[in-house]
């Protein structure tokens, strides 16, 4: 009976100290490896454009490290001739912080502009990663978004990107068609799933280009 008290005893107080796993539906939890927790915007309030979609923190060789990622609405315009169209961006903030001080790392900054039709443009959900693929101590941050604007099945172009230690690395494409629309009659989509290679990633650490386009085949 004893023995049964301390067993349940030490299951209580392992449930009351364990860490709560940071979820949101942009991050893959699954194979990120740093410890991600929620971060509160606060005093960054000002400097950052669009609703928050996601506000991370985690440690690393540099310190504490801050992802933000945003997106603002449909704006809508006029040309000269009157005619209507909306532009959007997407928009992910890097910080360090130290000493209690923020500092800039980075911003990444994408949009659709002018578009008078369908407007796509969005972070891919279980896309955003922080990883340490070469093991250095320093994460990598990678994310996978896709824009378009159309009025057909056509797909729209994606990008894969890769932010370390203050560089970035790219693969930018177009994604392939949806399922529904592979045997789309009378339409061939030659552009599907192909990609352009960023020439920094021939600079890059071993197993970079390698991760990002497995996050390409995944998610195209």
């Amino acid at each position: 009976m004893r023995l049964l008290r301390v067993i349940i005893l030490g299951l209580l107080l392992s449930l009351c100290y364990a860490k709560a796993e940071y979820k949101n539906p942009l991050l893959d939890s699954k194979i990120t490896t740093f410890d991600i927790k929620e971060y509160k915007v606060g005093k960054l309030k000002n400097k950052i454009r669009g609703k928050v979609l996601l506000s991370i923190s985690w440690r690393d060789k540099l310190g504490k490290n801050i992802l933000i990622l945003t997106k603002t609405k449909e704006i809508p315009n006029k040309d000269k001739l009157g005619n209507e169209y909306r532009d959007q961006y997407i928009f992910a903030y890097h910080y360090l912080e130290k000493n209690g001080k923020l500092k800039f790392v980075r911003r990444v900054t994408d949009f659709e502009k002018k578009c008078e039709f369908d407007l796509y443009l969005y972070f891919v959900k279980n896309a955003l990663s922080i990883t340490d693929i070469n093991n250095d101590g320093i994460a990598e941050i990678t994310m996978v978004y896709q824009k378009a604007c159309k009025s057909d099945v056509s797909p729209n172009d994606m990008k894969v990107i890769m932010l370390h230690n203050n560089k970035k690395y790219a693969l930018r494409g177009v994604a392939d068609l949806k399922p529904e629309f592979k045997n789309y009659p009378g339409y061939k989509c030659e552009e599907c799933n192909r990609y352009k290679i960023d020439p920094a990633f021939k600079r890059a650490p071993k197993g970079f280009l390698t991760f990002a386009k497995s996050r390409w085949n995944r998610f195209k």
